[in-house]
């Protein structure tokens, strides 16, 4: 019976091969797991934002709604410009400025910039922004910066 040789191309995998494709696919699931790395941190980061915008919101909302008329005697009512937040927010702080809004078109007219800025304490987050205008009639005096 004769025998049959290999040819060079039915052989197999050779060492060198086999650790080249091992290292290949080292390298591509590296990358795919920084990849996922990137997209979870980016997601969480948009979790912080939307968390932070929310209760920008929320607060924002609370402080139209405790607007009092202004007192006749002149002292303002007792309105805080700053605070935390309660459970399970508690790591997050509010701040309101409010600066006059001055127009020489219409000097008659009263308003004023309310800013409202809401970040995280700890870790520290950037912080969200959100502005508003109302009648300086309804902004206790304490709040504007002069």
């Amino acid at each position: 019976m004769p025998r049959r040789h290999r040819s060079a191309s039915n052989q197999g995998f050779l060492l060198v091969e086999a650790v080249l494709a091992a290292v290949v696919i080292g390298v591509g699931l590296a990358l795919i797991n920084q990849g996922l790395g990137n997209q979870l941190r980016a997601v969480r980061a948009a979790e912080e934002y939307q968390t932070l915008l929310s209760l920008a919101h929320s607060q924002l909302i609370e402080l139209e709604s405790n607007r009092l008329p202004p007192p006749a005697a002149g002292a303002g009512p007792d309105v805080p410009t700053d605070g935390v937040f309660e459970r399970p927010y508690q790591a997050y702080r509010w701040r309101v400025e409010a600066r006059a809004i001055t127009t020489e078109d219409v000097p008659w007219v009263a308003a004023t910039e309310i800013t409202l800025l809401v970040d995280r304490q700890s870790p520290p987050a950037g912080p969200v922004r959100l502005k508003t205008v109302w009648p300086t009639s309804a902004v206790p005096d304490r709040w504007i910066q002069r």
